[in-house]
């Protein structure tokens, strides 16, 4: 799985306003601006896992009725509710910048206006509010770089898919604990109604075999869900034989 570093990462603005997006460019000459013309959730939720942008600038005004749901959305994903999210509005639209506000959005710029304080603005929202470096988490033969979104076993890189990734990183996270597939559902796939699914169990048989021989650390407890352990139960009651 691919990492794009902070420093690297554009700044998503999701408009259809070419004239705000080329002015901003010219402006914030040494940031990378990448714009989009989706207005649907699935759409922007894509260019966002994608992309990793370091701030996503929403246009109420050309996708007042997503908008709220968007940023609602973003929040509730783990991997990217420290996203900056900023809202253009226009300046008589008072219940789009409350709706933004209370849905999750950290500023609200009114336009036409300015831009060069919407830049400003969206370089302040970037330097003072990205999300902290997270940095490793390890597991026996597994290390996993939270920063760049990457895996190594036994240093050794290994792809996963984002969910893959996200779900070791909680089993990691967890370890020693048994982890119900409710609560993996909730946590990793932001599904809050028990649904019946064999998604769980279909990513653990995927993950398992990309680990390779430190797949059997990941074990099964029946009817209940998964957990991490470095010394399974069957290591322990029978610990392989040493040399002479």
């Amino acid at each position: 799985m691919g990492g794009t570093s902070v420093a690297s990462a554009p700044i998503l603005v999701a408009t259809d306003d070419t004239f705000l997006t080329d002015t901003l460019g010219e402006i914030l000459e040494n940031e990378s601006i990448y714009s989009t013309t989706s207005n649907d959730l699935v759409s922007i939720g894509r260019e966002v896992d994608q992309l990793l942008p370091r701030a996503l600038l929403l246009d109420s005004r050309f996708m007042k009725d997503v908008t709220p749901i968007v940023c609602r959305h973003l929040r509730k994903k783990r991997s990217r509710n420290e996203l900056p999210i900023i809202v253009i509005t226009s300046p008589e639209n008072v219940t789009a910048r409350v709706q933004a506000f209370e849905n999750g959005a950290d500023d609200c710029i009114t336009a036409p206006g300015d831009l060069r304080e919407v830049a400003a603005r969206i370089l302040a929202k970037v330097r003072n509010e990205g999300p902290e470096p997270r940095g490793q988490l390890h597991a026996g033969p597994i290390e996993l770089d939270l920063d760049r979104w990457t895996a190594r076993i036994s240093g050794e890189e290994t792809t996963l898919t984002k969910k893959e990734f996200l779900l070791l990183e909680t089993l990691i996270e967890s370890r020693g604990r048994t982890l119900s597939r409710e609560y993996l559902l909730r946590n990793v796939w932001s599904l809050s109604e028990p649904v019946e699914t064999r998604t769980i169990d279909v990513h653990i048989a995927r993950l398992r075999r990309k680990l390779g021989p430190a797949g059997r650390y990941i074990l099964t407890v029946r009817n209940v869900g998964f957990r991490l352990d470095l010394v399974p139960d069957w290591i322990a009651e029978h610990p392989p034989s040493r040399p002479n």
